[in-house]
């Protein structure tokens, strides 16, 4: 999922003066929490 919105926000090649790439940029970090588990 996260790869996916980075890669279309990436393909708009949105303008970003202050970037030395050029364009809009994200990092996206996700985690995942299974209940019932130990810790969870």
């Amino acid at each position: 999922m996260a790869e996916g919105v980075r890669s279309r926000v990436s393909a708009l090649q949105m303008p970003h003066d202050a970037s030395p790439i050029g364009f809009i940029t994200i990092s996206i970090g996700l985690a995942t929490l299974q209940s019932g588990k130990p810790g969870g």
